[in-house]
């Protein structure tokens, strides 16, 4: 049996129930991103992890948590958007200084005309600031995944310093190609490396992948 079509007057009734349905059925399908924590007081926090994305959400999950200022796109070279160099001096001049600096990074400089010395030679900098204020670098090699062959000069640039950090073998699978598919590995990773150094005195488990 058909039935007739809704009237102009029916339509303008039942517009705003269809449209909030949509909105409804869209909110349910929307998987909202996963809440940081802010980092803890830059004044209060020992021990600070600088440079990209990566090195941010890294941050996010180790225990206790270290004051960052890490910035996506960051890197060392004018192949990245954002220096380390920058944000790093820039938050030590607005804070008291702490004992040490974590600094990871690296892949957003995996550009065209950048070689692996340019890398290199903008690190040896950012090492050079820090330790001009009597802080302490700690670097911490970068997994790469799809950009695995043109950082390896510089990961091994970062283990012949002092006191550097390799845990590469933890950051498991990539959900891009750049940043880990769980973080939470790769950071208890770190923080072990940070309390056999001495550095921290605590090692509770991660906040998670």
């Amino acid at each position: 049996m058909l039935t007739a079509a809704p009237t102009r007057r029916q339509w303008a009734l039942l517009l705003p129930t269809l449209l909030l349905a949509v909105v409804l059925a869209a909110s349910a399908c929307t998987t909202s991103p996963p809440k940081r924590l802010p980092p803890p007081p830059a004044d209060e926090t020992p021990v600070w992890l600088m440079g990209d994305s990566l090195g941010w959400a890294t941050a996010a999950h180790m225990r206790p948590l270290p004051y960052t200022a890490a910035v996506g796109g960051a890197g060392f070279t004018s192949g990245a958007p954002v220096l380390v160099m920058d944000h790093t001096v820039e938050a030590l001049d607005e804070h008291d200084d702490p004992t040490h600096i974590l600094v990871l990074a690296g892949v957003n400089d995996i550009k065209p005309g950048i070689t692996t010395q340019d890398i290199i030679d903008g690190m040896v900098l950012v090492e050079s600031e820090i330790a001009s204020r009597g802080i302490t670098t700690v670097w911490v090699a970068q997994p790469a995944w799809v950009h695995a062959n043109g950082l390896g000069p510089v990961a091994d640039w970062v283990n012949s310093r002092p006191g550097s950090i390799d845990c590469r073998n933890h950051a498991g699978t990539s959900w891009d190609g750049v940043h880990p598919a769980d973080y939470g590995p790769f950071a208890d990773c770190i923080d072990a490396a940070l309390v056999d150094m001495g550095i921290i005195w605590t090692n509770d488990p991660p906040l998670g992948g």
